[in-house]
């Protein structure tokens, strides 16, 4: 790939030609840069309780992120905006932030196969995404003077265990905090998680997988 520049990464890209899904290998290079760099998640509207999906890819190698962008095209058919921080003292972290609810479940459906570190929040996601149709609604919805779309019901307490349940798979824990036992005992899930190579495609990976670390 040649040369990008920030210019490049930030200018829209031209629509697109034959469309295709990406390959396997594009797949699992984007796996790997969600598992290594993003986030999968579910957080809560700071007024109403609203809850809110959302995938996010930071990273501030412009050439990653111009590959990360191509590719999620291909999986969603349009282009998908970088944003930049405003603040110049730092080294610019490009982001990526994906927050519609069809999307993010192609896309996590697409990439599942191939992630490992964040195959428990894919599963998640996708658990929540069956279970909570998009247009649902808060208990008590804030009165923000705005119209909402038409729902089509309302988030129960299942719902928003979901979102509990993510916020202690995404937690960031402060110095001198983290501890084994501490980590296992935040959530009502196995402290141990399945063997992320159980289900995988590719019998390479699986054979390395038991070679190191055993059947």
């Amino acid at each position: 790939m040649s040369s990008i520049t920030e210019r490049d990464l930030l200018t829209p890209l031209p629509l697109m030609g034959d469309a295709r899904l990406p390959t396997d290998t594009e797949c699992a290079w984007l796996a790997g840069f969600v598992d290594g760099e993003g986030t999968i998640g579910l957080g809560l509207g700071r007024n109403d309780r609203t809850i809110h999906v959302y995938l996010t890819i930071p990273n501030t190698n412009l050439t990653n992120m111009a590959r990360a962008r191509v590719l999620l095209r291909s999986i969603l058919g349009r282009d998908v905006r970088v944003a930049k921080p405003a603040r110049k003292e730092r080294r610019p972290i490009y982001v990526i932030a994906i927050q519609n609810q069809r999307e993010v479940k192609v896309i996590v459906e697409l990439i599942r196969p191939w992630l490992v570190g964040k195959r428990p929040q894919a599963d998640l996601m996708l658990d929540y995404i069956a279970a909570a149709p998009s247009r649902l609604v808060p208990r008590s919805p804030a009165r923000t003077g705005r119209p909402r779309a038409a729902a089509i019901g309302r988030y129960t307490e299942a719902h928003y265990e979901f979102v509990r349940k993510m916020q202690l798979l995404n937690r960031r824990f402060a110095p001198g905090e983290w501890s084994n036992d501490a980590a296992s005992a935040t959530g009502d899930w196995p402290a141990v998680w399945p063997d992320p190579m159980l289900d995988d495609r590719d019998d390479e990976l699986k054979r390395w997988w038991k070679l190191h670390f055993g059947a």
